[in-house]
This record gives structure tokens, sequence and C-alpha cells, in this order.
């Protein structure tokens, strides 16, 4: 049958092909020959990606630059011998069949179509990276600079390719480490390839299995002991594929250290500075915090509210699952934590027996290495790096039928109709989608069959212009449409606009509380309010007042001193808010540009509860006036003012649900008051609708 669409499948195999040809070039021109091909594949996807990431930096990105990059990387090319490949691996060949088809379908998986590849779309658009701070923009993207090149030729499939390159790459990489530390390897291979959680990550443009992949090259090197400096790359680079990457380098020059290898852990920390430095850097540079989005309470910054994001690690922590059925839950069932590793996972304890060997204990002391992050996310995926080492544990230990034995066991057990057969909802393949990844079946066909949420995109890219920023109080796919989507619990200043709109709706609006405190006129440097209360929930303050118009040359707060201009900005719909409950030491201190004679304060504020006014006389020392007289204030139409925030931090559009379920309340509010609101409707999809912000 003549296909129409034939050339987009070969720009989506060139796309996915070209950067992994790319590194493999590079890397096998940067490492001795005697190395596995795997593990030139490995470096140069290091320098590969180093790369375009000075080319992002710089703002110097394009198809003419990654084009550049990628000739320059192909004229390394080398003549160098393969090892013939062992008949074994044709037993997988019907699941490689099976898992290509999925890599080669449009986008699906609900972090492919929205961060990893709607950052790099952007890029692509803008050229360099984006200016805001936000929780997915500074997380590493190593990997998604690979994505990079791939996506500007064959678009969002390309990209997966290049991540289940990397899946493919693991299991040769596998088997030769099983060769080093004195086994078989090949049932390791298979036990981890036919891992429901690794076939559907490693077909989708993910980072995970390649997470896996880098931290098992930098553990052949180490064993292999020829190259620190390797080593140490690998292992540095394992930050910058994924934030828990970064305990891989500082537990691989820990292991030289304690093997009295001073001069090899030398190299190797210097080697894994190299490369992290460039992202840490920038991410130290925009956020104030080097390890952001995490550890604010370490590095206080104004990008990231301490209570939002220990509460979403909070619930990272366990996925609301007990500790008692997380082992059932990661290895079986994976409804709850996004994904199985399979039914041989379930009898790992088996392995503590290759304890025995020193191989063993090495591969047990990198299982928990790498299983470290899972304490901290529960989630099925955080376990990949470590599943590597598990199943090279699993399969010294097992005599070598019984582990094929397990092998065929783990391959059964994680077929689709398997799964469907004993209803597995964890998160998996589903069917197969060969008309889609031939193209047979239009991408557009496909993606409004499959994903509900494209049609979302396709309304915005009927009438948001390239780069605009929405308000995304609905999930959409980044991915897919050309609109600059901004969910609040990313970062401070949206979750500022989303807290203004739900102070001003009728749904969610507390009671303005009038606090008021007079004293005899005196002449004042500074007035301070204390929070008298230790307590959940926080403290807020809406708008300060000082008699006489005189205004505030600044103010202090303590915590959260970035956002006490929203106590004095006029706007009674903004607040200053601690984002953590009450404690004692928390004040807001309203500081005067030279002594002005004052006889009382006003404010406004959403939480009844004792405060303290002190004032400080001009010359003098702090003096307590006591507890300010509180009334509540008379109602008022917030709307208007909190239309005018969403308006002044570059907001055009609001995407929202109005079925009441997450913020479809608000969504309610805003659709059914638009034009009390500012607003104005444009499309809707469903139950999904798409706001305007009108011109002031």
């Amino acid at each position: 049958m003549y296909n129409e669409d034939l050339l987009p499948v070969a720009a989506v195999l060139l796309g996915g092909i070209l950067p992994i040809a790319c590194a493999w070039c590079a890397g096998r021109r940067l490492i001795p020959p005697s190395f596995p091909h795997t593990i030139a594949l490995a470096a140069g996807a290091v320098l590969l990606a180093q790369a375009i990431f000075l080319l992002l930096l710089a703002g110097w990105l394009s198809l003419w630059s990654l084009a550049a990059l990628g000739l320059a990387c192909l004229a390394c090319f080398q003549r160098t011998p393969f090892e013939r490949p062992r008949k074994a691996w044709l037993l997988f060949l019907p699941f490689f069949l099976f898992y290509l088809v999925h890599a080669m379908a449009p986008e699906t998986q609900p972090d492919g179509y929205t961060y990893h590849l709607g950052l790099v779309a952007e890029w692509l658009r803008i050229g360099g990276l984006a200016d805001r701070v936000g929780f997915y923009e500074m997380l590493p993207q190593g990997v998604e600079a690979l994505f990079t090149m791939a996506f500007a030729i064959g678009g969002h499939p390309a990209a997966k390719l290049v991540h289940f390159a990397f899946t493919l790459a693991a299991a040769p990489l596998i088997v030769a480490t099983a060769r080093k530390l004195g086994f078989d390897g090949m049932p390791a291979a298979g036990l981890f390839l036919l891992s429901p959680v690794v076939g559907v990550c490693g077909t989708s443009a993910y980072n995970d299995v390649a997470l896996a992949f880098f931290t098992l090259a930098a553990f052949y090197v180490l064993v292999d002991g020829r190259s620190a400096a390797l080593a140490g790359l690998l292992a540095g680079f394992c930050y910058a594929v994924k934030l828990p990457g970064i305990l891989i380098a500082p537990a691989l020059v820990a292991w030289l250290l304690v093997a009295c290898k001073w001069r090899a852990a030398l190299t190797a920390a210097a080697a894994a500075a190299a490369v992290m430095a460039p992202w840490l850097a920038r991410t130290w540079w925009m956020s104030g915090n080097p390890v952001a989005p995490l550890f604010n309470r370490w590095f206080p910054n104004s990008h990231f509210h301490l209570s939002s994001h220990e509460f979403l690690t909070g619930w990272l922590r366990t996925y609301d699952v007990p500790w008692q059925e997380q082992w059932w839950e990661v290895t079986l069932s994976g409804a709850r934590t996004g994904g199985a590793l399979g039914l041989a996972f379930l009898l790992a304890p088996v392995a503590l027996l290759a304890l025995r060997r020193r191989e063993g204990r090495w591969l047990w002391l990198a299982t928990a290495v790498a299983a470290l992050p899972w304490m901290f996310n529960a989630g099925t995926r955080f376990l990949i790096p470590a599943a590597v080492f598990a199943a090279l544990a699993l399969a010294m230990t097992l005599p070598r039928p019984l582990a094929w034995t397990l092998v065929a066991v783990q391959a059964i057990a994680g077929l689709p109709p398997v799964q469907d057969y004993f209803g597995s909802p964890g998160w998996r393949l589903h069917g197969v989608p060969w008309r889609a990844a031939l193209r047979w079946e239009h991408e557009q066909d496909y993606l409004r069959r499959t994903l509900p949420e494209y049609r979302r995109a396709e309304m915005l890219n009927r009438h948001v212009k390239p780069g605009e920023r929405v308000l995304e109080l609905v999930a959409a796919p980044w991915a897919y449409t050309h609109a600059t989507l901004i969910t609040p619990w990313q970062n401070s200043y949206a979750e500022l606009v989303l807290d203004t709109l739900m102070g001003a709706s009728e749904t969610y609006a507390e009671p303005l509380y009038v606090q008021e405190s007079k004293w005899e006129p005196v002449p004042l440097q500074s007035v301070r309010i204390r929070n008298a209360l230790t307590a959940p929930p926080d403290w807020s303050i809406q708008e300060v007042e000082l008699p006489g118009g005189v205004k505030p040359a600044g103010a202090v707060s303590t915590p959260n001193p970035w956002e006490i201009r929203l106590a004095l900005d006029g706007n009674a719909a903004t607040r200053w808010r601690t984002w953590q409950p009450r404690q004692e030491g928390m004040a807001v201190t309203m500081e005067l540009s030279q002594p002005a004679v004052l006889s009382g304060i006003r404010f406004l504020c959403r939480q009844p509860g004792p405060m303290r006014i002190d004032i400080l006389p001009a010359g003098g020392q702090w003096r307590e006036i006591g507890e300010p007289e509180q009334r509540a204030d008379e109602p008022r139409n917030l709307r208007p003012l909190a239309l005018r925030f969403l308006r002044e931090q570059g907001f055009r559009y609001v995407l929202t649900d109005t079925n009441g379920e997450g913020y479809g309340s608000l969504g309610q509010e805003l659709r059914r008051h638009a034009p009390e609101w500012g607003l104005e409707e444009l499309a809707n999809v469903g139950s999904v609708c798409l706001l305007r912000v009108r011109d002031p």
C-alpha cells in the first residue's frame, strides 16, 4: 500500500538515530577501543548533551547550530569491530518489536507530553532556555538536551526513540558488567528489559531508564578500574540526567576513598564536578538554590513556597500507600505507585545470597545507593536504576536454568493480554499502535482517540499566540501547544495568582477583618506587627495603612521577605503570607524614611487572631502597644482587583475545568461571573474552557 506519510516516518527514524549516532561517534573517538560500545555511547552522550546545554545557555539553539554540532560529532567516526551478537538475543525480538512500535507512536504519557518535551519544544521555539523559574525548569535536563536534536528533526516520537535507544543499550551493558564480575548476565538483561515499568518508561520521552543506563555505565568503568576520569564523567552526568542522580558521583568518590585510591578519587571528583557544575550554577544563578526545586528550607528563595513543596514532597514519600503494602505495589500491582517492576522482582530478597561473594556485595551496595531516592519518592520509576543491579544480583545467585525460567515467567506475566486478564491497573503499555507508528493513522486522529487532553492543546493553538502565558488550572499537554502553560504549584508567582483569585471568589472567599491600633501621637521610625499565636494555619496580611497618608519607605517581614510588597501595593485582593504555620518571631516591620508623627495603624487580614503592635520612637527603643482591636470588614467585590494582579503577572488566559474537581469550583466561579471578573470565554472542550483576560 502506498503510504503518503512515509516521509514523517523517515524523519522520526532519522531524528531518533542521529543523536545516538553522534554520541557514539564522539565517544568512540574519546575512549580506548577496548571499552564496550555501550560505554562509548554513554561517554559521547555526556559530551553531546553538555554541548547542547551550552548552546541553550548562550541562546544559540537552532536547527543550523544542531546540524553543525551533529556533523562535528559524525566526523569523529572511526571503524571499530563489533562483537557478534549472541543468538540468545533473538528470544527478545518480539518484545523489541513491541517496544519499537510504542516508541514510534506519538507521545501519550503524562510527563512526556508535559515538561520533558514541553520544555524542548519551547527551547526550539525561542532558541534557548526560558528565563522563568519553575519546578520543572530548574531540574537538570541532560537527556532533554539530547531530545532537542531528535525533536528538531522528527518531533515527539523521535525524542522517544532516543530514550528507547538507551533502554536497548542497557541490555548489552548489563551483559558486559556481568562478564566483568564473572557470570552470565543474559538472564539479568532479560529480567530488566521485560519489566512492565521499564517497558512503558523506556519507550516514552522520560529519563528514568537513561539514569539506570548511565549509573550502570559509571559502575562498569569503576569496576574496570582503568579510567577514574571516565567514571567520574559518567557519574557526574547522572545528576544531569535526573536530580536523584546527584548521589552517584559522591558514592563513586567515596568508593575510591575507602579503597585508598586517593589520586583516582581526586580525578573522578574533578571530572564529575566539571559535568555537574554548569547545571548547578545555572540553577543557583536563576533561583538562589543550587538544588532547586527541592531543599528550599536549606536555601530560602523567592521562587518556591516552602509549605507547598513540603506538602508535595511529604506526599511523594508514600503516595498514600502504607509501608507494608509498598513492596507489593512496586513489584506486582503498580496501581498507586505508577507501574510495577514485575513478578521476578518480588523474589529480589533471594538475591541477598549474593552477599557471600565480593562482587555480590558490590552489586548490593550499588543497589542501595541507586534505591535511596525511592525513600523520598515512592514512585516505582525511582527504583528502575536499582532494578538493574538487583537483576544482576538475582542472575548471580540463581542457577542458570532457574534464572532463565524466571525470565520466562517475567515475560509471560508482563504480556499485555495477561495483565489485562488479571486486571492489572498499573502504568504499563496497552495495545499495539502499529498504525500510528507507521503513520497509517494520522497523528492528530491517534491523539484525539487516545489522549483526551489533546483537544485542549488544539483549542489553545487556535486562540493563543506562541509564547503567551496561560494560567493552567487543568492539565493540558504542553508539548502539543505553542502557548506557555504555567501551573500554580510549580512556582511562587503563579501560586500567588491562584491564591488571589481564590480569595476574591465567592466560593473560597473568607471575610476580611480590620485590625486597628491607636496610641498617643509620637514621632516614629518604625511600626511592627508581631504574630502572637503558635499554631496552624499560616499568617497573612492583606493591606497595611498608616494614618495621614504616610507611606512606609519599605517593609521587612519574617519569614517570606520577598512578598511583603503585596501588603503595601494598594490592592486589597493580594496578601503577604508566611506560607507556613504561625510561629513565634514572625513579624512585619514598616520602616519610615524619616521620623513621622503617627497615632495608629490599620491593616486587613483574612484570619482573625491575636497579634501585637510595637512602635519604635525616633531615637528610642521598641515599645509594645498591645493587641489591636478587631472587627469584620464590610463585604467587598475584589474580583477586578484580583484580575488586575493576574494581568500584572503576565497572564493573558486562564485554562480551567468547571466540573467541580480540583480547581473546578474556582473554574465555575470564573466562568459564571466572567464579565464581573473582566474575563471573556473564548472556547471550551467539554467542561474545560479557555478564558481571555480583557484589556484594562
